[in-house]
C-alpha cells in the first residue's frame, strides 16, 4: 500500500508542475487551460496504472530508491499493527467526506424533482436559435429551489423560476449560452466526479488547489464559448452580475456546473469581458492535440517510474527468509543451551567437594561458551548493517 501511494503522490507532483509550468504561458485560451487542470488531475491515475501493470514484470525499466530513513520508517509503520490501524483511521475519514459529499448531491436532486419544463415561447424561440448554432437541442427546465442556472446531464439547462423574465434579450442569449457550452463540454458530468475526487483526496492540498482551478477554468471556457454564440460581451457581463445577486452561497457548484459566482473570481470574470471588443477564438484542435499527446507522453514515461515495494523492508536486515532462517536457528541454539545448562547442573549437584571436575562436565562447559559466542554473533550479524551509516 505505501508503495502504490508514493508512487501516485510523485506522478501527481509531476503531472501537477507540468500544468503549472503550461499555464504561465499568456497566449493559452481558457479552453486549453481547463484541458491542462484536466490533465494535472487524470494523468497521475492513467500513469499509475501503467506503472502499476508493469511493476510485475521481471525487469522493471526504472524505480526510484529512496532515502534510508525513509526506508526504515516505511518499513517499521509497515511491519507493525499500527499500519493497518493508521490506514483504518484514513478510510474512514475518507469515507467520512464523500457520505458529505453524497449528502449535499442528494440534497440537490431532491431539491430538484419538482422542476418543470420551461414554457415561455420567448425564451423557446433564443434557445432554439442558440441550439441550432451549437448543434444541439437542450431541454430547459425551471426550479423554484435554485438560485442560479445549471447544466444537468447532456442534454438539460435548469433555471431558476422567473430569473429569465428578469432579463433582456441579450442577457437570456449570455445565460442560455454559457450553459450550453457546459453541456457541450460534459461539465455536468465531468464536475461530479471532480468533486468526488476531492473529497477522498482531502488530506492532499496539490488535488485541492487542481480542483478549484478545473471548476474556475471550466467557467472562463464556458465565457468564451457563448462569446462565440451571442457575440455580445458586454451582454454576458451584465447577465453574470444579474445571476450573482440572486446567487447564494450554497456549495452547488462542487456537484454541476453554475454559472452564478460571487467575490473576486466574478469581479475578474466581469473586467475581462468588459475589455474584449470581439469573441475570443476558440483553441484550435491542433493546440489540443498537441496538449493531448504530450500528456499522453508524460503519462507512458511516468509509467516506468514507481517506488520499489521492496522500500517496505527493513534495511540492512537481509530477505524475510533470512530473518526465518537466523530466528530458526537462535531457537535451536537456546534449546541446545538449556539441555546442556541442565545436564551441567545436574553434574554439579552429583559431584563431592574437592574432586576433580569430569571429562563430562569439562565437555559442557566448553558447549556452553560455543553457544553463547554463536548466538552473540547471530544478533550482531543482524543489528550491524542496519545500524551502518549509509
Amino acid at each position: 500500500m505505501w508503495p502504490l501511494a508514493l508512487t501516485y503522490l510523485l506522478h501527481s507532483l509531476v503531472f501537477a508542475a507540468a500544468a503549472s509550468a503550461l499555464l504561465r504561458l499568456k497566449s493559452l485560451s481558457a479552453a486549453v487551460r481547463h484541458a491542462c487542470f484536466r490533465l494535472a488531475l487524470l494523468g497521475p491515475f492513467v500513469s499509475v496504472a501503467i506503472s502499476h501493470s508493469g511493476s510485475g514484470r521481471a525487469e522493471p525499466t526504472r524505480a526510484i530508491a529512496v532515502p534510508a530513513a525513509v526506508s526504515r520508517a516505511v518499513a517499521s509503520a509497515s511491519s507493525s499493527s499500527s499500519s493497518s490501524r493508521f490506514w483504518l483511521l484514513v478510510a474512514l475519514i475518507t469515507a467520512l467526506f464523500l457520505a458529505r459529499y453524497l449528502i449535499a448531491a442528494l440534497s440537490l436532486w431532491r431539491r430538484l424533482r419538482l422542476r418543470t419544463p420551461c414554457t415561455d415561447p420567448r425564451v423557446l424561440a433564443r434557445l432554439h436559435g442558440l441550439g441550432v448554432r451549437s448543434k444541439r437541442t437542450p431541454i430547459l427546465t425551471e426550479s423554484a429551489a435554485l438560485t442560479g442556472p445549471l447544466a444537468l446531464g447532456r442534454s438539460e439547462i435548469c433555471v431558476p423560476r422567473g430569473l429569465l423574465a428578469e432579463l433582456d434579450a441579450s442577457e437570456v442569449d449570455a445565460v442560455l449560452a454559457h450553459e450550453l457550452a457546459h453541456l457541450e463540454r460534459r461539465d455536468a458530468l465531468w464536475f461530479p466526479a471532480v468533486g468526488a475526487l476531492e473529497a477522498a483526496s482531502w488530506f492532499y492540498p496539490v488535488n485541492r488547489q487542481l480542483c478549484a482551478g478545473f471548476r474556475a477554468s471550466a467557467e472562463l471556457a464556458c465565457d468564451e464559448r457563448a462569446l462565440e454564440l451571442t457575440r455580445d460581451p458586454l451582454g454576458l457581463a451584465r447577465a453574470l452580475v444579474k445571476v450573482a445577486e440572486r446567487a447564494t452561497a450554497a456549495r452547488q457548484c462542487a456537484f454541476a456546473p453554475s454559472m452564478g459566482s460571487a467575490g473576486e473570481a466574478l469581479l475578474a470574470r466581469v473586467q475581462r469581458l468588459t475589455e474584449m471588443r470581439s469573441a475570443t477564438s476558440r483553441s484550435s484542435p491542433r493546440k489540443r492535440g498537441w496538449l493531448l499527446a504530450s500528456a499522453a507522453l508524460l503519462a507512458f514515461g511516468l509509467g516506468s517510474v514507481h517506488v520499489r515495494s521492496a522500500v517496505a523492508e527493513p534495511v540492512g536486515a537481509g530477505t524475510r527468509d533470512d530473518l526465518r532462517e537466523q530466528s530458526q536457528r537462535m531457537r535451536e541454539l537456546a534449546e541446545r543451551e538449556a539441555k546442556a545448562s541442565a545436564e551441567l547442573d545436574a553434574l554439579l549437584a552429583l559431584a563431592e567437594p574437592g574432586i576433580e571436575p569430569s571429562v563430562r562436565q569439562i565437555e559442557l562447559e566448553q558447549e556452553l561458551r560455543h553457544l553463547r559466542a554463536t548466538q552473540i554473533w547471530l544478533v550482531q550479524s543482524v543489528v550491524a548493517p542496519s545500524a551502518s551509516p549509509r
